[in-house]
């Protein structure tokens, strides 16, 4: 059997300074309404460093996207035969998707991915070590991950391949994450267009389970209000003079 795992945050390409300053720290991903909450709280302050700052601080907005790579993954899983697939935010439902439709075969999987998803962190399945628990339970044999330059390596119990190497056919599993709190939501619209939509909507007669709302961008109206709103706070806080000393 043969899985291809996708990760949006690896298609994801900031500066050293714009994933140091504008990114939720690592860890755990929580609950939808604390994501946007973070996320609004980056675009605020990226607004006003780059109005301080201009050049020297890239603008969150600014991040740039690998459409290359992402148009050769989204080719892949558009020339497969048939295949079962799953698309959802997080990576952590990869683990019930996999255990649900393994076949009992020698398995092999490919994970595109920023992070290799092998940590041995906790006792619960989550985004960082669902893949190595199918490796410890014997649910994949072999795992390979693709990974970007400045990927963590420690923990790592994947042999990292390049894209060239990355097979085009054969796939019998695709799941693919937007991986919300390491993607910024105004690139929604890239997942939707390259991987989530095109899977859901395949006119191939594959079935494709997906996550509710996966498919609607989380910067929407509710979202740029809360920017207006952080940003409008950040403006009374720098406009707020420094007490004397006496």
């Amino acid at each position: 059997m043969r899985i291809l795992s996708v990760d949006f945050d690896y298609f994801v390409n900031p500066t050293p300074l714009q994933r140091a300053n504008y990114f939720p720290d690592g860890g755990r991903e929580m609950n939808d309404t604390l994501n946007s909450f973070v996320w609004a709280g980056s675009y605020a302050f990226s607004k006003s460093a780059t109005k301080k700052f201009g050049d020297e601080m890239s603008s969150l907005m600014d991040v740039e996207l690998l459409k290359k790579p992402l148009q050769m993954i989204h080719n892949i899983i558009m020339t497969q035969k048939d295949i079962c697939g799953m698309v959802a935010d997080s990576h952590m439902h990869a683990y019930d998707f996999i255990r649900e439709n393994h076949d009992g075969s020698a398995t092999e999987l490919y994970n595109v991915d920023f992070h290799h998803d092998t940590f041995d962190v906790g006792k619960e399945v989550h985004c960082g070590n669902w893949l190595r628990r199918l490796l410890d339970e014997g649910a994949v044999d072999e795992a390979y991950w693709l990974n970007r330059p400045e990927s963590e390596l420690d923990g790592n119990l994947t042999t990292v391949i390049q894209l060239s190497e990355l097979p085009k056919t054969g796939y019998d599993l695709v799941y693919v994450c937007r991986s919300g709190w390491w993607t910024p939501p105004h690139m929604d619209g890239d997942f939707i267009k390259y991987l989530a939509r095109p899977l859901i909507e395949n006119k191939n007669g594959w079935e494709v389970r997906y996550q509710t709302g996966i498919l609607e961008s989380r910067y929407n109206r509710e979202l740029k209000a809360l920017i207006k709103q952080e940003s409008a706070i950040r403006d009374q806080l720098s406009a707020v003079p420094c007490p004397k000393e006496h």
